[in-house]
């Protein structure tokens, strides 16, 4: 999927919001990643902190810690008013520097010695400077978030897509089936659990299976997922009907 075809999907899914009040949680969130990101760049003790802790970090835990980030991008813009993602503050820090250091890469600057403090402050205030810096309105705020789901998007569009695990919380919401015929063992249901889309299923039988995987065994429905890149797809399927 390229740029263009990512930023027509996630304006049309904008675009069924009904006013721009939903839209404030993700100015809220650009708030904290820009005063978590300004405290990094104050603090040199704290910006050494988070630097040398991104560096213990294998190259797979690092892209799935921008993906984590990236990931609350994605998914206020599916649901403005939901909580997004939590992080821990030390992740969250390290994240919001990550992705700030991709944002400052340059090729000039691909050697060990690189002044990443003072690369992304010249960054921050040439962005501050910009058009879209100065300007008000909500544009600035939404395209921020269309650049982070594109990134959110690309980083996972290679990912097999394999089978994940349901979220404890979403598994714990399941509603109380009384009666049916499990969908799974084909037995009678005396009292069950049944999953959002309404198909019934003994809670032996669902919560074994939703162990493994997070879709209704008869229609794929998806549950949240605790894996980062399915649940990225999961959202970005959500976004794709949303915008018809």
């Amino acid at each position: 999927m390229d740029h263009s075809s990512t930023d027509e999907t996630i304006m049309a899914a904008l675009l069924t919001l009904n006013s721009p009040q939903p839209l404030h949680p993700l100015a809220a969130e650009l708030r904290l990643r820009h005063r978590r990101l300004t405290f990094l760049l104050l603090s040199p003790l704290h910006f050494s902190l988070a630097l040398s802790h991104l560096r213990s970090l294998s190259l797979r835990t690092k892209s799935l810690l921008l993906a984590r980030l990236l990931l609350r991008s994605l998914s206020l813009l599916q649901s403005p008013l939901r909580r997004p993602h939590r992080l821990s503050l030390r992740d969250f820090d390290a994240a919001v520097l990550l992705l700030a250091m991709c944002d400052s890469y340059h090729p000039s600057s691909a050697h060990a010695s690189v002044d990443w403090r003072s690369l992304i402050a010249d960054r921050l205030a040439g962005d501050a400077l910009s058009a879209a810096g100065l300007g008000g309105g909500w544009w600035p705020v939404i395209a921020a978030h269309v650049d982070a789901a594109a990134k959110c998007r690309r980083l996972v569009e290679a990912d097999s897509g394999g089978a994940a695990a349901a979220e404890a919380a979403a598994v714990v919401a399941l509603e109380v089936a009384e009666m049916g015929e499990c969908a799974i063992c084909g037995e009678e249901i005396v009292c069950g659990g049944a999953m959002p889309c309404g198909h019934p299923f003994h809670w032996g039988c669902i919560l074994e299976w939703l162990r493994m995987r997070n879709t209704c065994p008869c229609c794929r429905y998806e549950l949240p997922t605790v894996d980062v890149c399915s649940e990225i797809q999961r959202v970005w399927k959500m976004l794709v009907k949303m915008g018809g």
